[in-house]
């Protein structure tokens, strides 16, 4: 008889997709067990007679929190002492997530009023295409490190490169890092 429990086997599938795919499979996962979350709690509300609209905002808002929550301790663990304090993450990745949520409700709202599509299923679709967005702002500027003052030798170094490139940079920096 095995010894193994869920939890290892959980923790051994998500080591796996670390080693390949770096954080970026993590935040999907996480991403993943969120958007479940999210549908499930619109799908209950909206059963028991919740407007859409609200059941979109409540689980959106559940799930914000919840998933920085995740995020902090699975994904981003090795860049959270380098990165700003806990609340300046959290107010970051909370405002961003609901911005995004704030441009992504009415486009829900609009796929199932002209494509009289389930609402879940609208909210579904849209929660795909915002998870790269979310990853890249959560890499790159949620745990970014902090800025430190400058010493003498940041003052004499020469001009750092141009935005994009910087922002080009870090993309293809976290893509090739390992969880």
């Amino acid at each position: 008889t095995s010894k193994a429990s869920f939890r290892q086997g959980a923790t051994f599938v998500a080591h796996l997709a670390r080693l390949r795919f770096g954080k970026m499979s993590l935040f999907a996962m996480i991403g993943a067990v969120g958007a479940i979350a999210n549908l499930g709690i619109m799908w209950a509300l909206t059963a028991l007679g919740v407007p859409y609209i609200w059941a979109a905002i409540i689980g959106a808002e559940v799930t914000i929190i919840g998933n920085f929550i995740l995020q902090e301790k699975f994904v981003f663990a090795d860049m959270r002492t380098d990165a700003r304090g806990l609340g300046g993450r959290f107010a970051a990745s909370f405002t961003f997530n609901n911005v995004e949520a704030a441009l992504r409700i009415p486009v829900m709202a609009l796929m199932v009023e002209t494509w009289h599509i389930s609402s879940v299923l609208a909210t579904g679709l849209s929660l795909i295409v915002a998870f790269f967005a979310r990853f890249l702002f959560h890499s790159l500027v949620v745990y970014a490190p902090a800025r430190r003052g400058r010493t003498e030798a940041a003052v004499s170094e020469p001009k750092p490169d141009t935005a994009a490139i910087r922002v080009l940079r870090a993309i293809d920096a976290e893509a090739m890092k390992p969880g």
